[in-house]
């Protein structure tokens, strides 16, 4: 799946729960710089995009070439349950996380275990198990 570099950054931004009036702010840029990034009326200076890297802890090879991977494409619905959580008290926020990466946890081990079945199968003991 192809995604421009404006995508690539609202997905970054919308996955760590920023605003774009929060990463503007920490990056030192306006909010309407930024979000003219994100919807691509403007390109974003290579020295920027070094900025923005190190910020999302990301490579500028990653944000500026067109494929994305398709684990993180994948989990695109994460986010938006993110930001529901986000409104919750911090005790519902802790509970839900924890339902949230046990989810997720569990959709990678089936993707793994699909590509790789053999691999992934636990182990017994023949002998000596109990003594």
């Amino acid at each position: 799946m192809n995604h421009t570099l404006g995508q690539k950054m609202k997905f970054l931004r919308e996955n760590r729960l920023y605003t774009q009036t929060q990463v503007s702010d920490l990056l030192h840029i306006g909010r309407s710089s930024y979000a003219n990034y994100e919807i691509g009326k403007r390109e974003p200076s290579v020295n920027f995009l070094v900025t923005l890297a190190d910020f999302y802890q990301v490579t500028v090879d990653y944000l500026v070439r067109s494929s994305f991977p398709a684990d993180l494409a994948e989990y695109q619905h994460y986010i938006q349950f993110l930001t529901l959580f986000k409104k919750l008290d911090p005790e519902a926020y802790c509970t839900s996380m924890e339902l949230m990466t046990c989810y997720v946890k569990k959709k990678l081990w089936e993707t793994k275990k699909k590509q790789d079945p053999a691999r992934l199968q636990p182990t017994v003991p023949t002998s000596g198990f109990l003594m």
